[in-house]
């Protein structure tokens, strides 16, 4: 549900339809339609249209502004707790997804490094080609040795 400006909480599915295509909808076609065409362009033309598409991998950042939304929320909703207990577990998870959030943004800047420099010299050797290779190969990933797959 969601509470309207005169603080009316309303949970019927209709009402909740509604308020979403008015509200997150758009952001939410715009972050995922550029993504999915990406997708389904570099099936159809291959990796030689990579490089022109780069732009559409950035589209997931629109919805950046939802992020600021759910801990407003969450500061919201931790405000009306009653118990220490539940304010201590909503703090830890905070602090929790500290780290996770970190480690996302650091994966994605290495992934970006790694790929900008296989394309500058396409003949070294990387962790990035060999995952780019096991992925354009269907049953590759299942050669490789669990304990290997990720290192």
């Amino acid at each position: 549900g969601y509470r309207d400006s005169v603080q009316v909480l309303h949970t019927d599915t209709m009402s909740r339809v509604s308020h979403y295509l008015k509200s997150w909808f758009l952001v939410d076609f715009l972050a995922t339609v550029p993504s999915l065409l990406m997708h389904i362009l570099l099936f159809i033309y291959g990796s030689s249209i990579a490089r022109q598409l780069f732009w559409l991998t950035l589209s997931p950042l629109i919805r950046s502004p939802r992020l600021y939304a759910q801990l407003s929320m969450l500061r919201r909703m931790e405000a009306h707790l009653k118990s220490s207990w539940l304010s201590s577990v909503a703090a830890l998870l905070e602090l929790f997804m500290l780290p996770v959030t970190f480690s996302h943004l650091s994966a994605c800047a290495l992934w970006a490094l790694g790929r900008s420099n296989l394309e500058a010299d396409p003949s070294v050797s990387s962790w990035i080609k060999m995952g780019i290779d096991l992925t354009n190969d269907p049953g590759a990933l299942q050669a490789v040795p669990i304990g290997e797959r990720y290192m």
